[in-house]
């Protein structure tokens, strides 16, 4: 109870002080909580980084944190000139460019 504050009297609900200050400090680092990379975490994980989160010190520590559990669901692509366009030099000759030039292959 020691941790807990109350937070309607008349309905006598109780928020515990540890997790509102960790929830404040997601809600300010990320401008929203919970954000949709985090939704997108099953339960089980969600519950997880809770469990971890706890025990984070500072505000940063808790961002690391939340970027190793999102981080499996970012999405890292690459783009190449011409559209990622894989052809042989007889074709890229075809279109005006110079074989031999190996700078742009």
């Amino acid at each position: 109870m020691e941790k807990l504050r109350l937070r309607d009297k008349m309905k006598q609900k109780y928020i515990c002080n540890v997790c509102e200050c960790k929830l404040t400090q997601l809600r300010r680092e990320n401008g929203k909580w919970p954000t949709t990379e985090f939704t997108m975490l099953s339960e089980e994980e969600q519950k997880a980084f809770y469990s971890a989160a706890r025990t984070c010190e500072n505000a940063k520590a808790l961002k690391t944190l939340l970027d190793q559990y999102v981080k499996k669901y970012e999405v890292e692509e690459e783009v190449y000139a011409e559209n990622g366009e894989f052809l042989p030099l007889a074709v890229w000759a075809k279109r005006g460019y110079n074989p031999e030039d190996r700078f742009l292959f």
